[in-house]
């Protein structure tokens, strides 16, 4: 697998997470290795390689200017061999209990204490309870030559007493073109065809992971050329028809669900959910000013652009707030749902729609003055005339609610009243008078 091939061995060979790899330099340069270190970050955003660079550099004997390990010093070839003896790693996942680690700490007691050792802790989050206790207390042991390394997808899951003895350091998720860049240096070194639209089409099917887009590569390699048929065989992402069928959806319903019917032939009904859901993300990403290298991307993302428009935040609103079925009839629900919707301009910006309907009750006042006039129009005006009439008929009511508590509060009931002394200012009586004349 290309995952495995294409391992980067040295800091220039990584692309991205460029601060990380400059703290990781300096504090080589200046040659103050702390105790324990913690790197956490999501999936495959680089953790164990650079935590196994980093190991391999501070017992590296004849490092290169940037830090990198020089991977031919004998420290450097039997690491990478598997057989330094002053570098262990363990993968907590599956040798993360309390009698694993009590057993790694006695082999260090014959380790010795005058040359550095490194231990890194792969998925450490999955050590037991008494596991991490226990390395709490031999972190607080402060040996200087033992040098703990871990690294976390769930940093969340570390207790804090443990995570306050470690230097931690945040890894981020790659950018799309990083993973290009380390898709088109991998076909330039095995000679594969290729076109850079395809290579983003393999960075976007694998959610932004380069361990993920690398195997993916290695497996569409096996069909011939890096293309987007081939890659289509092997990967999950259907753009160019689910762009299709959102775009048919609003004015043909029927070749919209035709397109529906194919795509779920290909792919799971979650996975086209959550396409439709990127799409969309994307194209509102897109319109708002953010920029895509892949120019075929970006014609698909401006056809959904003049189709949809400022309504997508709408669209976009109601998907995310259904739930993701996996049965074919739902999906068929939720698109015949929004095809009305778009037939009823349902999906309007809540800004248009109230202009909308102020603009329907200045022109339709003839027609909601009553409610047996509304029902004898047809169904398509109905619905904008019924809207017309609650809106006017909210605005009558305020007005005579306001008329009845003024009137109340200035009758001449009330004025007789009061008291000789209480005089009452003429002048706001006649405002009060103006402000119901104005109403």
């Amino acid at each position: 697998m290309y995952g495995v091939e294409f391992r980067p061995l040295d800091f220039s060979s990584v692309l991205g997470l460029d601060v990380v790899k400059e703290l990781l330099q300096k504090i080589l340069k200046k040659n103050e290795i702390d105790a324990a270190y913690l790197f956490a970050g999501s999936l495959s955003s680089g953790k164990t390689t650079l935590a196994r660079i980093f190991a391999r550099s501070i017992l590296c004997e004849n490092r290169k200017d940037d830090m990198s390990p020089c991977n031919e010093c004998p420290s450097c070839l039997s690491f990478l061999k598997e057989r330094n003896p002053s570098y262990t790693e363990i993968d907590a996942a599956t040798t993360g209990g309390k009698d694993d680690v009590k057993e790694l700490f006695e082999k260090l007691k014959y380790e010795s204490v005058s040359k550095k050792t490194i231990i890194l802790i792969d998925e450490c989050h999955n050590m037991s309870k008494e596991a991490k206790d226990a390395w709490l207390k031999k972190l607080e042991e402060n040996n200087p030559n033992v040098i703990s390394i871990f690294c976390t997808t769930n940093v969340d899951k570390m207790p804090g007493t443990l995570r306050s003895r470690c230097m931690e350091i945040q890894f981020v998720q790659p950018v799309e073109s990083d993973i290009v860049n380390k898709l088109e240096f991998i076909c330039k070194n095995k000679g594969l065809v290729y076109d850079k639209d395809s290579l983003y089409l393999l960075a976007q099917s694998s959610g932004r992971y380069y361990r993920y887009a690398e195997n993916k590569l290695s497996l569409v390699s096996n069909l011939g050329d890096i293309t987007k048929e081939n890659i289509n065989k092997v990967t999950n992402i259907y753009n160019e028809e689910i762009v299709d069928m959102l775009v048919k959806l609003s004015y043909d319903v029927n070749e919209s669900l035709k397109i529906c019917d194919i795509l779920v032939s290909k792919i799971s009904i979650s996975s086209l959910y959550e396409s439709i859901v990127r799409l969309i993300v994307d194209t509102i990403k897109y319109i708002s000013g953010y920029m895509y290298d892949s120019q075929s991307y970006v014609e698909l993302l401006k056809s959904m652009q003049n189709q949809y428009g400022p309504s997508l935040y709408e669209i976009l609103n109601y998907i995310v707030s259904k739930n993701k079925y996996t049965e074919l009839i739902a999906l068929q629900s939720d698109l015949l749902i929004m095809h009305y919707k778009f037939l009823k301009d349902q999906f309007k910006p809540k800004e248009q729609t109230q202009e909308v309907d102020k603009t329907v009750t200045k022109k339709d006042d003839s027609i909601v003055t009553k409610l047996e006039e509304i029902k004898k129009l047809p169904s398509w005006q109905r619905e904008e005339a019924i809207k017309a009439y609650k809106n006017k008929k909210n605005i009558v009511d305020n007005k005579n609610n306001v008329q009845e508590v003024l009137t109340k509060e200035w009758s001449p009931e009330k004025e007789n009243k009061q008291k000789s002394t209480d005089k009452i200012d003429p002048a706001a009586v006649e405002a009060y008078r103006k402000l119901l004349g104005d109403i």
